[in-house]
């Protein structure tokens, strides 16, 4: 879950033609950076049909994730 990432970094996660970027409260500016940057190579070479970079930061990861999972289908149970 979101409650689980560490602070100390960024995430990045592809989904639903979206890139998603989560920067912890404690990340420092060159992981970031070094995120963001993934995130639009991503979105440049290797998402198709991608429309957006999407950067969240800790405190708001409720409403990015809620973005997140609004674009992805449920897992089915086996």
């Amino acid at each position: 879950t979101w409650r689980q990432l560490d602070p100390r970094t960024a995430f990045v996660v592809q989904a639903a033609g979206h890139v998603y970027v989560w920067v912890g409260a404690q990340c420092l500016p060159q992981i970031a950076e070094a995120a963001a940057a993934h995130a639009r190579r991503l979105l440049k070479y290797e998402v198709t049909g991608a429309r957006s970079v999407i950067t969240c930061t800790q405190g708001e990861p409720v409403v990015c994730f809620l973005a997140l999972r609004l674009h992805c289908p449920s897992p089915r149970a086996a």
